[in-house]
């Protein structure tokens, strides 16, 4: 993800500190160091292109991350045809649609026949404790309201998402603003950033009620002073 709005700012506008990362579509892991500079050192990465699973791990582990390889729908053993882009980072379940006027030097070079599971299923089946993670990060060009609409108990579990967005329909069928700002209702989206003349951009939500987010917040305060 390009990071249109600075990681490091974010906790601090809003005054709650990002304690654990889920960061679904992973690609290459760049954002690793951004997240170790800030003092977050368990992220969770995962990414559904089996061929960059090895690059993955070796680019995070350093730095004391997890990675898992899945791709995330909204139900569990489904069929689906992964789209591989020549720049990497524009894969996705769906075909291109206005990304071919936006970026006419991107195109797809091959297509993988693969399972996608729900989010919820992956982390579990991983065993990742969703306790204290807070922050979700979804760069999954066009697949974002599929994959929060299989993870029922990650959206429970976190105060930050931070996601692509697209006000056109940049993969064919991909999900728009409003669609994710009806279905995020407990959220408010509180920042929004466009790439000019391009049609997407990206948009952070943040939980509206505040009483999860105090008490994350004064547990992390206690554990510092520990």
């Amino acid at each position: 993800m390009a990071q249109l709005i600075e990681f490091s700012a974010l906790a601090k506008r809003h005054r709650r500190p990002v304690t654990r990362v889920l960061h679904i579509g992973a690609h290459l892991g760049e954002e690793a160091a951004i997240y170790d500079a800030q003092g977050v050192t368990d992220v969770v990465w995962v990414e559904g292109n089996p061929d960059l699973i090895a690059q993955l791990t070796e680019n995070v582990v350093p730095y004391g991350h997890t990675v898992i390889e899945g791709l995330v729908s909204e139900t569990d053993g489904t069929p689906v045809d992964f789209n591989i882009a020549n720049n990497g980072y524009s894969s996705s379940l769906l075909e291109l649609g206005t990304h071919t006027t936006a970026h006419p030097d991107v195109f797809f070079t091959e297509t993988k026949h693969l399972v996608a599971n729900r989010l919820d299923t992956l982390l579990e089946r991983a065993n990742v404790d969703l306790a204290r993670f807070n922050y979700l990060c979804l760069d999954l060009q066009g697949a974002e309201l599929m994959c929060l609409r299989g993870a029922p108990n990650v959206l429970s579990a976190v105060d930050y998402i931070y996601t692509e967005i697209n006000e056109d329909e940049l993969y064919v069928g991909c999900a728009r603003v409003p669609d994710l700002d009806a279905f995020l209702s407990a959220f408010r989206r509180v920042e929004t950033e466009m790439a000019e003349g391009k049609g997407w951009g990206e948009a952070l939500y943040v939980r509206r009620s505040m009483q999860g987010g105090r008490r994350r917040w004064l547990d992390a305060l206690r554990g510092r002073r520990s």
